[in-house]
């Protein structure tokens, strides 16, 4: 394919809906050859839409020079920190350059890290169901998972709520109806404080 064709797909990413479906698809078919496009375009200034759309092709081709990518993608939190852990997960049956031990090395961390957002650690606990057999031992012996919407509403709790509003819905509506008031005023401010963060005007040097 022609450099300004994969220019274009690349491009494609930042969009919504079919566009940004059909560039994924199309890049996860020309595989290993446009990993260092992807790894580029993930680098690059950008939206945090357009870096979840690059991990999820980096997820789908496993080649190990994602690795920094997702290492990046989960040192930058919220929901880019989910897909770089889906990259990990992949990871973990790539053995190339040591790939699946480093992938492995950090998905152990993330799961044990107490500071870590609760969904990232249940995310890196789902991951390593993939691992080998001592490893899944091992992480069992952390306790049960906390399952995935029970995380993401604790963490809105706490005000690290998701880059997507689509997954604050879905936790709201499945747990909303029955949360103290307390937790929904919390909720409610930590919506407020982003929301302020975002509409805040940029500073004149």
């Amino acid at each position: 394919m022609p450099a300004h064709d994969v220019r274009a797909l690349l491009q494609a990413l930042g969009h919504d809906g079919d566009r940004r479906e059909a560039a994924i698809a199309r890049l996860t078919i020309l595989g290993s050859r446009v990993v260092p496009q992807l790894v580029a375009t993930f680098d690059a200034p950008g939206e945090r839409d357009r870096q979840i759309a690059v991990l999820r092709v980096l997820e789908a081709i496993a080649d190990e020079r994602a690795l920094p990518v997702a290492r990046a993608a989960v040192a930058a939190g919220g929901d880019v920190a989910v897909a770089g852990i889906a990259v990990l997960r992949e990871l973990l049956t790539t053995s190339t350059q040591g790939a699946d031990v480093r992938a492995l090395d950090l998905l152990l961390a993330i799961a044990r890290d107490d500071a870590s957002d609760r969904r990232l650690r249940a995310a890196a606990r789902e991951a390593l169901d993939s691992a080998p057999e001592d490893v899944r031992d091992a992480v069992r012996a952390l306790g049960k998972p906390e399952e995935p919407l029970e995380a993401l509403w604790q963490d809105a709790l706490a005000g690290h709520l998701p880059d997507d509003a689509r997954h604050l819905r879905e936790a709201i509506s499945a747990r909303g109806p029955d949360a103290p008031l307390a937790d929904l005023r919390r909720l409610v401010e930590a919506i407020g404080e982003r929301e302020r963060a975002q509409t805040k005007p940029p500073a004149i040097n």
